[in-house]
């Protein structure tokens, strides 16, 4: 250890050295100035060098050499108290300055440290301060964050999903319907979605077996939307930019033919004077003079009717019509029947539909209220609308 710290020591010996002959050529600096250039009075100046028996370094050599000594065996002793680390500058000069008018050089003025109070023993080791570069993410609050940047993380774009498509995805649906089918025979859902499937597969006719089980009318309705929409394709397909009343033709049609399901129904009845057509007519007054014929034309109108396409592509209507007229007491007092259905034949299907007959009552009809009773049955679909007109024949 001595020998590590004797190198410091003498560093430190040298600049003190050092600094003490830079203060003694200051010093003496006027006294050389006077020598050379004269004394103020004229006076020959005495040079302080020519001063006999004074050696001016001498007191500097002498206090250097004891304070080597003096640091010399502080280092040698090696059961030393090391004293504390904090340096003190003597107050005072070492000896009393002597000035050039005493004839003995000026002693050196420089400050000397205490080598007692002087330690140059190596401290502990100090720790080593690790400074830690700030954190360059951006921060923030109620946010997820990473070590790695995902902005400095190159962009790999994930492989789209391949599509997977099932073998036979058709099949498996039909499969499944028909699971339902025969389940639920009567199932009008399954029994639609299973005729949509077929009309898929190109199949415009309705398989007519799993629709035997539904209800007529359900098996009408289906029947007709799904040859609707197989119309409807068709048109497109032959021309695609076609008329828009075209286009909706199967739709339409497919409309008179659910509705003609509804029920046949005759909303309006009355008696006529003049008829010109569908909803042009002169009404008469229903009341008549007993014991005499009365003529009139009985108007009606019907809806819901059944229409069907013959073997001539024509829209056939056909329906039957009786007339009776019942006393106020409920008894038949007179009856018309038709022989023969009415039939009307059309290229496209009617929408509105009328009928008019030509009756005459009889002059033996007593006086009193009469009601007149009006029944359609439409044989294509199987039923039967009636209304009603009260009649009053009055006396002569």
């Amino acid at each position: 250890m001595a020998r590590r710290i004797l190198p410091i020591a003498l560093t430190v010996l040298i600049v003190f050295v050092q600094g003490c002959s830079s203060s003694n050529t200051t010093t003496t600096q006027p006294a050389i100035t006077t020598a050379l250039l004269g004394a103020p009075d004229g006076t020959q100046p005495v040079s302080e060098a020519a001063a006999p028996g004074i050696d001016p370094q001498q007191p500097l050599a002498s206090q250097t050499g004891a304070y080597a000594e003096a640091v010399a065996r502080i280092l040698a002793d090696p059961k030393r108290t090391a004293p504390p680390r904090h340096i003190e500058r003597v107050t005072g000069p070492t000896t009393a300055p002597m000035t050039p008018a005493d004839g003995v050089a000026a002693a050196s003025t420089v400050s000397w440290l205490d080598p007692n109070q002087f330690d140059l023993s190596v401290g502990p080791r100090q720790s080593r301060q690790i400074f830690l570069e700030p954190d360059k993410s951006a921060s923030g609050a109620n946010r997820p964050i990473s070590i790695t940047d995902a902005a400095d993380q190159p962009k790999v774009s994930k492989p789209a999903a391949p599509l997977v498509i099932p073998s036979d995805p058709v099949d498996k649906v039909e499969q499944r319907l028909l699971g339902q089918i025969r389940s639920a025979p009567r199932d009008v859902v399954a029994q639609l979605d299973y005729q949509l499937l077929q009309l898929i597969r190109e199949d415009s006719n309705p398989q007519t077996a799993p629709l035997a089980e539904l209800a007529p009318e359900d098996r009408e309705i289906v029947s007709a939307l799904v040859d609707a929409l197989a119309n409807f394709r068709n048109t497109l397909r032959v021309d695609p930019g076609t008329l828009h009343n075209r286009k909706v033709r199967p739709l339409l049609d497919m409309a008179d033919r659910i509705r003609a399901r509804d029920g046949l129904m005759v909303p309006t009845l009355t008696l006529c004077s003049r008829v010109d057509g569908f909803g042009k007519y002169e009404p008469m007054d229903a009341r008549f003079t007993a014991g005499k014929d009365n003529p009139a034309i009985l108007y009606c109108e019907v809806e819901n009717f059944s229409s069907q396409l013959n073997a001539d592509h024509l829209w056939e209507t056909r329906l039957f019509q009786v007339t009776t007229l019942y006393s106020e007491g409920g008894v038949p007092q007179w009856e018309e029947k038709s022989k023969a259905p009415t039939v009307d034949l059309a290229r496209n299907r009617r929408h509105d539909f009328y009928l008019v007959k030509k009756i005459i009552l009889p002059r033996t009809l007593t006086p009193g209220n009469y009601v007149l009773k009006l029944s359609i049955r439409d044989d294509q679909a199987n039923r039967v609308a009636e209304a009603t007109l009260p009649v009053v024949m009055g006396a002569n």
